[in-house]
């Protein structure tokens, strides 16, 4: 009788505070599509900050998320600060192309980009996990709008249906809040998007949604 060997691995991880530059999708040529990122991250003293590169493959599904809801449509000079975890980092050799340095090897770190502990865009935090009981207060807040008000659940359903009508989004109204769900498979996902920010929505990571309150 055979018995199945379970495969064992070993985690290499690094967390620090970086820079985040060149969000993109990569199209290899074999292979599927994916997205990557490069990350400064921050060493050494505050008064003289050194920093370490490194080119991340986008391997979390809510770090990806994040990303495309908070910082696709950031410009060039925009700061984007995070603080992440990066695993299975390795050196791998390129050559320079242009520049002092043309003709030269070059080294840089990569790895897999697998966790975003927090967001900031020009200083502004835009994303931070909500703790787990913020996150069970407002479901009991929700459960409890809709047992004591269902008038108001219809009312504000048959309103969202005209809202989700003009935007062709699907769009939930509760608690004077417009919540807004975007797939990112939408053909229309980045136009969609850009409009929902003009709207003052917000991404709220923990649903998955964009969110705006709405004047009581």
């Amino acid at each position: 009788m055979t018995t199945q060997t379970e495969t064992k691995y070993f985690d290499l991880h690094t967390s620090g505070i970086g820079y985040l530059n060149r969000f993109r999708q990569v199209k290899p040529k074999q292979g599927q599509p994916f997205y990557s990122c490069t990350i400064a991250a921050l060493r050494g003293n505050t008064d003289n900050t050194l920093y370490t590169y490194f080119d991340v493959r986008i391997v979390n599904e809510e770090a990806l998320n994040i990303l495309l809801n908070c910082v696709d449509e950031t410009k060039d000079d925009d700061k984007v600060l995070v603080g992440f975890k990066i695993g299975d980092i390795y050196p791998e050799t390129f050559t320079y192309q242009s520049g002092n340095k043309q003709g030269q090897t070059g080294v840089m770190l990569k790895g897999r980009l697998i966790k975003l502990n927090w967001l900031k865009i020009n200083n502004e935090l835009v994303y931070e996990p909500q703790t787990s009981s913020a996150v069970e207060q407002q479901s009991d807040r929700q459960i409890s709008q809709s047992d004591n008000q269902p008038q108001n659940a219809v009312n504000n359903a048959n309103a969202a249906n005209s809202v989700a009508d003009a935007d062709k989004a699907p769009v939930q109204e509760q608690n004077n809040l417009s919540e807004v769900f975007l797939s990112k498979d939408d053909p229309e996902f980045m136009t969609k998007k850009e409009t929902l920010k003009q709207q003052g929505y917000r991404w709220n990571n923990e649903r998955k949604s964009w969110q705006k309150h709405l004047a009581a």
